[in-house]
């Protein structure tokens, strides 16, 4: 069951209908909705879907002038947004994320975009400008920002955290997929179904938003290997297509491979001095306190410097202490020197520690893709849902 608040009768149809389907977001849902309210340039109108908040959303977000559209049980942003089409009057729907904040221009330049091109769908990206500034948060979204700059044109994936879709072809593809009930590839899912019908869809670099998510490493770790990481595994391999592009091309299978063989020279070192398995430690612990302070950003940056002087001197010390680790070494600076232009971009953005300090967190990341890829296939092989709930192949009618 569902409450959907109607528009007045006499009010005409607007060029763009946006939908932010909100979850317990009352901290960031004000903002975001301010964010939309001051768009130019183009009619629109602002459907809110409240995945059944316990808290404020629903309120806070009739305030802000909105409609509001009630689940009565969490369902997820899948079906939150599928939940809001029959409500939208817009011939272009737009998705905007509660926890992103567009510009004034961001509605008008996705219809000058569609007016100008025959996509079906288009997506912008995140700016270089996060609002958390906690190593991780900034980490994750400025490698998304990167990613995103290198992908103008056409794409063969949708991200519907900014993204734009023509009502009638959102429609003839049958909507998102409602057996994603959390946060998930439901819109990398829709965008593949996109491709496979045909349709294009369009990488706009130029259109950016701020982020206000904050990460940790602990739900990073989760997000991007359960959420994302085996699940997108899982969907490649059933449509039988690996994409070569964003953060999936063929540079960052290699990158993955390295990180892989890295992990496995370590091991074989370890077997030879078994306390060498106590190593991970001291990184991590490092990689947290970098972590810590976001407020101050006085102290963030000399906190970064001095982490990043007692990390490099830690590798040093361990490579001195036993030189097969010099093969570890190796394949860490390989993927350096593959990764080069990302960590100049980091650098450039953040400074000369950040850029040390991502480092490590980019041989992580490749590490926990390859874990994720070797699950997905697992499951793949198995049978296995990645969650009981999930059946990627399962088709969507929309409500």
């Amino acid at each position: 069951m569902r409450h959907v608040e109607q528009p007045a009768s006499h009010e005409p149809c607007p060029d763009i209908s946006v939908i932010v389907p909100v979850r317990n977001g009352e901290k960031d849902v004000r903002e975001c909705l301010a964010r939309i309210q001051r768009s130019h340039g183009c009619s629109f109108e602002v459907i809110v879907v409240d995945d059944a908040s316990t808290d404020r959303t629903a309120i806070v977000s009739r305030r802000m002038g909105a409609r509001v559209i009630t689940l009565e049980h969490q369902s997820g942003p899948a079906a939150a947004r599928n939940h809001a089409i029959g409500a939208c009057r817009g011939k272009l729907l737009i998705f905007i994320d509660c926890d992103v904040m567009i510009t004034e221009d961001t509605l008008q330049a996705f219809k000058l975009h569609f007016e100008q091109n025959n996509w079906s769908a288009a997506f912008g990206s995140y700016d270089p400008n996060p609002k958390v500034g906690n190593l991780v948060s900034k980490y994750k979204n400025l490698m998304h920002h990167f990613f995103h700059q290198q992908s103008a044109g056409d794409a063969g994936t949708f991200w519907s955290g900014c993204g734009a879709i023509r009502k009638k072809s959102f429609e003839e593809i049958g909507g998102f997929n409602e057996q994603f009930k959390r946060p998930s590839i439901e819109d990398i899912e829709l965008g593949m179904r996109l491709k496979e019908a045909g349709l294009r869809i369009g990488s706009l670099p130029g259109i950016q938003v701020q982020h206000t998510k904050r990460w940790t490493p602990q739900s990073l770790l989760y997000t991007d290997v359960w959420m994302r990481g085996v699940p997108w595994t899982r969907l490649m391999l059933s449509s039988g297509t690996l994409q070569n592009q964003l953060n999936v091309s063929v540079k960052e299978r290699i990158c993955v491979i390295i990180a892989v063989l890295s992990v496995f020279a370590f091991v074989v070192t370890a077997c030879y001095q078994p306390v060498i398995t106590l190593m991970p430690i001291p990184f991590i612990a490092l990689l947290q306190l970098a972590d810590l302070p976001d407020n101050h950003r006085g102290i963030r940056r000399y906190t970064r410097w001095l982490v990043a002087g007692l990390l490099l001197l830690l590798i040093a010390c361990c490579v001195v202490w036993q030189p097969m680790l010099a093969l570890v070494l190796l394949g860490v600076l390989t993927i350096a020197a593959i990764n080069c232009a990302s960590l100049r971009f980091l650098m450039n953005a953040e400074g000369i520690p950040f850029g040390i300090l991502c480092l490590p967190l980019h041989v992580i990341y490749y590490i926990y893709c390859g874990f994720s890829f070797a699950v997905g296939s697992l499951f793949h092989l198995c049978g296995i849902p990645v969650f009981k709930d999930i059946a990627i192949e399962q088709d969507v009618q929309l409500r």
